[in-house]
């Protein structure tokens, strides 16, 4: 019994949506590790503040704030310099 192979495409069409899935995931990858970037950041100076001027509760609410506004703002910079 013989197989007969699959007959194969001319078409681009898959190669084009490989590319744009790897371009997508490249894309949302870089804007994480921004995002984390910013957060880490954030976190460090916020949560000193908070602890140096409110001690325990301070800190906690500051590493909290700060990861979400120094995330979203070094994030929102990295979106604002793409061309």
């Amino acid at each position: 019994m013989t197989e007969q192979e699959p007959e194969k495409s001319d078409s681009e069409w898959p190669g084009f949506w490989a590319y744009v899935g790897r371009s997508f995931a490249d894309g949302a990858k870089e804007s994480l590790r921004w995002f984390l970037i910013g957060a880490v950041i954030g976190a460090v100076v916020l949560g000193g503040v908070g602890a140096y001027y409110f001690g325990w509760t301070g800190l906690g609410i500051g590493l909290i704030a700060g990861a979400v506004i120094g995330g979203i703002g070094l994030w929102w910079m990295y979106m604002s310099a793409l061309p």
